[in-house]
C-alpha cells in the first residue's frame, strides 16, 4: 500500500487528483474485496445491516463512499488505501484543514474521482445509483466531512428519484443547509439509546431506521417524525468525563497508537483514547500530536 498513501502524493490538487486516479486505474497489488478492507465498530455494525433487513424480509445493497475509489460496491475489489475526506489526517484529501475552501477541494476530488471514464458499465456515484433505481429507498450514512464533500452528488440523487423524500442522509448533526431537508433528525442524544461510540451513532441509527421498516414503510414524512420525536424526548448530552493524563502520558499514548497503525489519523486516535476512559482537551491534544514524531515507536 506504499505507494496507494495519499500523503506521498504532490500537493498541487490537480496534479495529486490526476497522479491518483492513475494510479488507482492501474492495479499492481493484491485485491479485498471493498466490503471485507474496512475495520473496527462501525463497520461491524454496517456487516450486520444486511441480517437486519432480512428478518424484515427486505433486502438491501450496500455500498461505500471511498474517497480513494468513488462508490464501491461491497463486492468490488480494490487495493488497499490510505485516504480520507478527514480534516488533519496525512492522507486527506484536503490540505487546507476544515472550512470552505476545504470543502471545494474534496468536492471536487469526489466529482472527478467518481466521473474518471471507466472500462466497465459499474456505478461510479450517488447520482447513478438513484437514476439505475429511482423508486428504491436510499439510505446514505455519512460523517459530516463525507456529507460535505458529496452534498452536490446527493442533489443530483435527489432529481433522480421518484419520490425524493425516500432519501434518507443519516449523519449527526448540522450538514449543509442546502441538503438539511433529507436529513434524519440526529445528535449525540441518541447515543443514550442506540448505545455504542459517538462514532458509529450514525450507522447505529441506521440499523435502527430498517428496523422500523415495517412501521414506517418508507415514508419520508413518517422517519423524519419518528426520530423528531425520539429526539425531544432525550435528555442534553453530556460527555463523560475521563480520566485526564499528563502530556507525557498523552505523547505516550500516541505512539502506541501509531505503533498498532501507522495510518492512524489525529482524530481517530483522539477517538480512541476518550472511547478507552481517557480525557484530553481537543487543542492539547492536537499540539502533542504534531509534536510527537510519526513513525517514533
Amino acid at each position: 500500500m506504499h505507494d496507494l498513501r495519499l500523503r506521498e502524493y504532490p500537493t498541487d490538487p490537480n496534479q495529486r487528483t490526476f497522479e491518483w486516479i492513475e494510479r488507482i486505474d492501474r492495479r499492481r497489488g493484491p485485491t479485498v474485496s471493498a466490503g471485507d478492507l474496512y475495520k473496527g465498530a462501525y463497520w461491524s455494525t454496517v456487516r450486520e445491516l444486511s441480517k437486519v433487513a432480512r428478518k424484515q424480509r427486505s433486502k438491501i445493497e450496500l455500498w461505500v463512499a471511498s474517497a480513494g475509489y468513488g462508490l464501491l460496491h461491497v463486492d468490488d475489489q480494490v487495493e488497499s488505501y490510505s485516504a480520507t475526506f478527514a480534516a488533519y489526517s496525512p492522507d486527506s484529501v484536503s490540505r487546507v484543514g476544515s472550512g470552505e475552501a476545504a470543502v471545494i477541494e474534496s468536492s471536487t476530488w469526489w466529482e472527478r474521482l467518481t466521473g474518471r471514464p471507466t472500462n466497465s458499465n459499474k456505478i461510479s456515484c450517488l447520482r447513478e445509483l438513484a437514476e439505475e433505481s429511482p423508486r428504491t429507498p436510499m439510505v446514505v450514512v455519512l460523517s459530516n466531512s463525507y456529507l460535505r464533500a458529496l452534498q452536490k452528488d446527493l442533489l443530483a440523487a435527489e432529481q433522480q428519484m421518484d419520490d425524493p423524500t425516500r432519501l434518507f442522509v443519516v449523519s449527526a448533526g448540522i450538514g449543509p443547509s442546502d441538503i438539511s431537508h433529507l436529513q434524519v433528525p440526529l445528535d449525540a442524544r441518541f447515543q443514550a439509546v442506540l448505545g455504542g461510540t459517538l462514532g458509529s451513532l450514525n450507522v447505529r441509527a441506521a440499523k435502527t431506521l430498517i428496523e422500523d421498516s415495517a412501521t414506517h414503510r418508507w415514508n419520508g414524512k413518517v422517519v423524519r417524525d419518528m426520530f423528531l420525536q425520539r429526539q425531544r424526548s432525550l435528555p442534553a448530552f453530556e460527555r463523560p468525563k475521563g480520566r485526564s493524563l499528563s502530556n507525557c502520558q498523552v505523547a505516550q499514548f500516541i505512539r502506541d497508537a501509531l505503533k498498532q497503525d501507522g495510518g492512524a489519523t489525529r482524530s481517530s486516535i483522539l477517538r480512541k483514547l476518550r472511547d478507552s476512559g481517557l480525557s484530553c482537551e481537543q487543542r492539547r491534544f492536537a499540539g502533542i500530536f504534531s509534536s510527537v514524531p510519526k513513525g517514533s515507536k
